[in-house]
């Protein structure tokens, strides 16, 4: 978790103590499940960290990055919950 970002010298651990709490707050707004909002923001934090140096991301925009996929996952998300409730009711 020490590991670097680039210039900007953020660690994985300040990030998401930066960041989590938000995240999951804004998440939460789209889906009203605190457990899946906790879970799309921990994916999001993954995906960057994993995906890191082939994004190529300036340390100053990781937070629109962040912000960014949080909303595109509740998105998702909804539109798969929405679709399965159609078969369901089928």
């Amino acid at each position: 978790m020490e590991e670097r970002l680039g210039e900007g010298d953020f660690t994985l651990e300040k990030l998401f103590k930066d960041y989590y709490p938000r995240l999951c707050f804004f998440a939460f707004q789209f889906l009203a499940n605190k457990e899946e909002a906790e879970d799309v923001s921990q994916e999001a934090f993954i995906t960057f960290w994993n995906n890191r140096e082939s994004l190529a991301i300036p340390p100053s925009a990781v937070k629109k990055f962040l912000y960014s996929s949080v909303r595109n996952a509740c998105l998702n998300k909804l539109r798969r919950q929405k679709v399965v409730q159609k078969y369901l009711s089928l």
